[in-house]
């Protein structure tokens, strides 16, 4: 089920299943830390509340927009 601004849970199995904001979660804050630092947005993966990955992504500025993005800088 969705938990608004949180993420989403499942159960597949017996199993239990988290995809979402990393602070809901325990345990993988440096590598969080790193790839936020890097302007990327990331979510973290558990199994049974274990990380058992991360998911990072990052839009890419278009070529019309970086002139923009450069002035608000």
């Amino acid at each position: 089920h969705s938990e608004p601004g949180i993420g989403v849970r499942a159960r597949v199995g017996a199993e239990r299943l988290f995809v979402g904001r990393p602070d809901a979660a325990d345990g993988a804050d440096g590598p969080v830390r790193e790839l936020a630092a890097a302007g990327k947005t990331v979510m973290v993966v558990t199994r049974d509340d274990e990380p058992v990955g991360l998911l990072a992504v990052a839009d890419q500025a278009r070529a019309p927009s970086r002139g923009v993005i450069e002035d608000l800088h």
